[in-house]
């Protein structure tokens, strides 16, 4: 989240592209990261505008395939913006925590 003048702004939202997968799998793939907006600002279509600019982005540079996580418990509706613009389940992941 950025800061300035004591306004929160949405994040930034960053791509990864791991070139030595790419390599191994045979196709150019990316992971769409830290896309996020401020509560202030949810509900407003700015997350959907940068989730389709990054695609765009990594579009032009010839990826073929993005993935994005998301929270399966996601109360935000992420899941359903994901879907919206055609993402696709790929698989669930399990994180476990332990407090020492």
């Amino acid at each position: 989240m950025s800061r300035s003048s004591n306004c929160v702004y949405p994040s930034p939202i960053r791509q990864s592209i791991e070139k030595e997968h790419n390599t191994v799998v045979g196709r150019q793939e990316a992971w769409v990261a830290w896309l996020f907006t401020s509560p202030d600002f949810q509900r407003q279509g700015l997350a959907r505008t940068m989730l389709l600019h990054a695609l765009a982005r990594l579009r032009a540079i010839d990826i073929e395939i993005a993935k994005i996580g998301v929270d399966a418990e996601n109360a935000f509706g992420a899941r359903q913006l994901y879907e919206s613009i055609e993402f696709k389940h790929l698989y669930t992941n399990i994180a476990y925590v332990k407090h020492l």
